[in-house]
């Protein structure tokens, strides 16, 4: 898989919060906190990267299917079945939420560090804030991108926000859409209560 810088993050303003990256071989961070927590984020990362890749030894499906998988879920690692749960619910397969499922569970470990924690983890962004914050959509060569960006009130947070792109990136969609953007609690929630925006 060859990289593909992300010049979107060169437009990031939150001046009040710690700004640092993270890549860890398929896994680039951009993480703002209170405070610099990169080796707790780090080593918080290389856990659930392992966890992950431990897994796969045993069921090398659960990297590679685009249908959902059935795991009992008492005998695996939480971010496996996160990872499962949500592609049941959006009917893919699991590593299409490895993104995000990883922002979570990282903004949750980072938030006994820090009451301010947002991670943007390839378009996938958790994001705990106490302070309106705005998110812009880039949509590849949209007319709209750049130019739409999304509100976050801070009672609306911790929340996920996720978006996907059938012309962005390297990732493989059946999509053709430029971006479409998904606002949810957590990857736990019902799809039909997500809010979604398309664009």
């Amino acid at each position: 898989m060859q990289y593909q810088e992300r010049t979107y993050r060169n437009q990031v303003k939150a001046s009040d919060l710690v700004k640092f990256q993270i890549t860890e071989q398929e896994s680039d961070l951009l993480i703002m906190a209170e405070k610099n927590l990169f080796d707790k984020t780090l080593a918080t990362l290389l856990s659930l990267r392992a966890e992950i890749k431990n897994f796969a030894k045993d069921k090398p499906d659960f990297l590679t299917s685009y249908k959902p998988l059935w795991l009992w879920p008492f005998f695996i690692p939480t971010v496996i079945r996160n990872m499962a749960w949500a592609g049941r619910r959006a009917g893919v397969g699991p590593m299409a939420s490895v993104a995000g499922a990883l922002a979570e569970l990282l903004g949750k470990e980072l938030l006994q560090h820090s009451k301010e924690v947002i991670i943007e983890n390839g378009r996938d962004i958790f994001i705990k804030t106490n302070f309106k914050r705005k998110i812009g959509i880039f949509a590849n060569t949209s007319t709209f991108s750049n130019r739409l960006a999304l509100e976050i009130n801070p009672e609306d947070t911790p929340c996920g926000v996720c978006t996907s792109s059938g012309t962005v990136g390297h990732f493989f969609s059946y999509g053709k859409a430029d971006a479409v953007v998904v606002i949810a609690k957590s990857i736990f929630q019902s799809r039909n209560e997500a809010e979604l925006r398309l664009v």
